[in-house]
């Protein structure tokens, strides 16, 4: 946690600190998202997919236990899955050694 706030913060003049973020990046996406142009681009994926999630999504994550999410995932034609167990959202972060290790070994691969 000490990590992300240094490097995601500078200190105010006044005292405390400032999220070194943009602000714009919470706005919507001015470009309409179609389903059916995301799976057609999905299928005409020819390299090799490691799909990470991690153990413990986060509540925006549910989208992970529907249906729709699957038939998303089936358009990658080389789709290898892994999960990231005592991870949570930011796993890169909850554990390291963990993500490195499977990067690692796809790459490898």
């Amino acid at each position: 946690a000490l990590f992300i706030a240094e490097s995601w913060s500078q200190p105010l003049a006044g005292g405390g600190f400032q999220v070194l973020g943009d602000p714009a990046h919470k706005l919507p996406n001015p470009v309409l998202y179609r389903l059916s142009e995301v799976l057609a681009c999905w299928r005409q994926v020819v390299a090799p997919v490691l799909w990470v999630m991690s153990e413990f999504p986060s509540r925006g994550a549910s989208f992970a236990l529907k249906p729709a999410y699957e038939r998303r995932l089936h358009a990658i034609r080389s789709l290898e899955r892994a999960t990231v167990t005592g991870a949570g959202h930011m796993m890169h972060h909850d554990q390291p050694a963990a993500v490195a290790a499977l990067i690692r070994t796809f790459l490898l691969k």
